[in-house]
């Protein structure tokens, strides 16, 4: 609510005299020495007035627009209205409790000017000193960085050299394994040369081995052939020895 309907409500209808009259919706006064005091309303009692009389507000008939007893809501352009100026009352009370409400514009921006500019430069010194630190520290982060890269070159030169070492003796084992291989290669040559005349000279014993067989099957069969010979001769010996 504005602060002036405030204090006109305020010397409509006084606080203390508001608690008894407050359930009453007409705004009907009669004047009751200094103050204003509100009278009690009598409803209409006709009934042909009863049905003729319409409200503008919900459209129902029985009372007057005043005696309405829907709830009133406010358009968009009163509550920014009533938003505007209680912010502006906010900030004017708000402004009250600083030490420079009293002082000019000219002041009050000087004033200003100077509190902001040794802000600024406050702010520029520890600033200043915060990037002095930092640069201190990081210069001895720097030198940490190329006593590291030192070490590290150190090491890893070493590292090279014990490697070119370790190539040169690989290259030299690698070299006596060629020759190994060459000798051992030979040695293979000349052994398969050997197998070679090995399995010949097997073969041909296999063959020999075959003609020794037929040969003893023959000699079995002629062995037979002279037993059988052998046993006739016998029976006609001792044929002849019995005559």
């Amino acid at each position: 609510m504005d602060y002036k309907l405030k204090q006109r409500l305020n010397r409509w209808c006084p606080p203390d005299l508001r608690k008894d009259y407050n359930m009453n919706n007409q705004p009907c006064f009669v004047e009751n020495g200094n103050y204003p005091m509100r009278s009690d309303f009598h409803r209409v009692t006709n009934s042909n007035i009863d049905k003729t009389v319409r409200c503008f507000r919900c459209g129902q008939t029985g009372h007057f627009y005043k005696q309405c007893a829907e709830i009133r809501i406010k358009s968009k352009k009163k509550l920014n209205r009533d938003f505007e100026r209680l912010s502006l009352f906010i900030q004017r009370k708000t402004c009250e409790k600083f030490p420079f409400f009293n002082l000019d514009d000219a002041e009050f921006r000087k004033a200003t000017r100077a509190n902001s500019i040794r802000i600024q430069v406050n702010l520029l010194q520890t600033s200043q000193t915060q990037i002095l630190k930092e640069k201190v520290k990081l210069e001895s982060v720097v030198d940490l960085i190329k006593e590291q890269l030192k070490e590290n070159r150190k090491s890893l030169r070493q590292e090279i050299e014990f490697l070119k070492q370790e190539n040169k003796t690989f290259k030299t084992k690698l070299q006596k394994s060629v020759s190994n291989n060459k000798n051992s290669q030979e040695e293979v040559d000349f052994l398969h040369d050997e197998n070679n005349v090995l399995s010949v000279i097997v073969r041909d014993l296999k063959d020999q081995l075959a003609d020794l067989e037929e040969k003893e099957t023959l000699n079995k069969t002629s062995i037979g052939g002279l037993a059988a010979r052998c046993l006739k001769l016998e029976t006609e010996n001792n044929a002849l020895r019995h005559v």
